[in-house]
This record gives structure tokens, sequence and C-alpha cells, in this order.
């Protein structure tokens, strides 16, 4: 089976081209895929901040090895942003169209699952601090041992969470999602929040194709992050 072709380019012109097109389709689509204003905002820094940097680096007369080095430092944690980015609100989210997500360089889904049962069970996603910002969450449905594993019934499950700065748990009635994620794996990484934030999430398995098919939320966990 060939390797699939990374929506990222690897090549720096194209790379430089296409985090544009993508900040530009996130901009513009921002309500119709439901991604806060926060986020469109802090991809237009980070994209600004990139693009002069990348054209600092790239002037053969004046760069310094500095700026090659800036940039190269940048590009890493630019590209990890950007992967964070699609994995919470564009490679699971029914609201991007197919020609869409085509565009966007990722995969469709030719091929699902359809015929999914109901979900009743409650998905226990326990998040983990390991450091540099990252929370690790691993989920599983509850009363099974092992490995993190996905419910049988869903296509992916989805995290969504509120970053405060105390650990007091508000409960169902008052929790407002400040950040969203989907994963198609059990578990997986992200990077939240700063240094002493507390880390409030909840998770449910969900069934892309009948979202009324999806089960509800599972209980609210606290981590702190650091």
């Amino acid at each position: 089976m060939a390797k699939r072709r990374d929506y990222i380019p690897s090549k720096l012109l194209e790379f430089v081209r296409y985090q544009g097109f993508l900040c530009k389709q996130v901009t513009e689509h921002a309500e119709a895929w439901g991604i806060p204003e926060a986020e469109v905002e802090e991809f237009g820094r980070r994209r600004a901040e990139y693009e002069a940097a990348q054209k600092k680096a790239g002037n053969d007369i004046l760069r310094s090895r500095a700026d090659i080095m800036r940039h190269n430092e940048l590009r890493t944690d630019y590209t990890r942003y950007i992967r964070g980015l699609v994995q919470r609100y564009l490679a699971h989210n029914p609201m991007v169209k197919p020609d869409e997500r085509f565009a966007l360089g990722l995969a469709v889904d030719t091929v699902r699952r359809r015929k999914l049962r109901e979900i009743n069970e409650l998905a226990h996603c326990y998040p983990q601090a390991i450091g540099g910002l990252r929370v690790r969450f691993s989920c599983r449905v509850p009363h099974t041992e092992g490995r993190p594993k996905l419910h049988p019934e869903c296509h992916a499950v989805e995290v969504e969470y509120m970053l405060l700065d105390s650990p007091q748990l508000p409960d169902m009635r008052t929790f407002v999602a400040t950040g969203r994620h989907m994963s198609s794996r059990a578990q997986f990484t992200m990077e939240l929040g700063r240094p002493g934030q507390w880390l409030h999430s909840r998770a449910r398995w969900v069934n892309t194709s009948d979202h009324s098919r999806s089960g509800t939320w599972g209980d609210i966990r606290v981590v702190m992050i650091h």
C-alpha cells in the first residue's frame, strides 16, 4: 500500500503557500466550521510571526545564521500548532464539506461504517499532564482494562475543555467549553494553556455519520498544566 502523502508540504515554498492558504480558509469559514474567534486570532498571530521570520531568513544578502535558526525553530513549532488545530477543528468536523477537506489536503473518507448502534456507555477519558504544556488523554469504555481503546460503535472520541485558574469543578450546567478536540485514536496528546492553569475536560463517543447515535458527555476531570 502506498504511503499516504502528508497534507503539510515539506518543501519550504510549498509550506509557505499552504500555511497562508489554510489560515485564509480558517478565517473565512470560522463561523461555519465552529472555530472560536480566539483560535482564529491566534492562527493569524502565528502566521504573521512565521512569515516575518521566513522573509528575513530568505534574504540571501542580509540574513544571519541566527535568522536561519530562528526560522527553523519557529517552523517546527508552527507546524506542530497547525497539526493540533487541524485535529481539533477540521479533521473530523462534519461541517467541513468533502470538497473543502480535499482543498486543504486532508484525507476524504470514502468508506465508513454507518450502521452503528446508539452508544449508551460513557467515555472515560483521563487527562495526564506530562510537562511542556502537554496533556496526554487516555480514553476507554468503563469497566475495561488494558490499553486505551475506542468504543466499538464509534468513529471517534470528542474532548471538550475549559482552562481555568482554579481547580474548583464547574458542574454540567456551568461547563462552557473553550476548546474541543476530536480524535480517531483512543490516546492522544495536546499542548494547552499555560503553567499553573487547571484543565477541566470531559469526553464522549462520536458517530460522525449519525450524531443522534453519539454518546453523552462523561464525567468532568481535572489536571494542572505544567
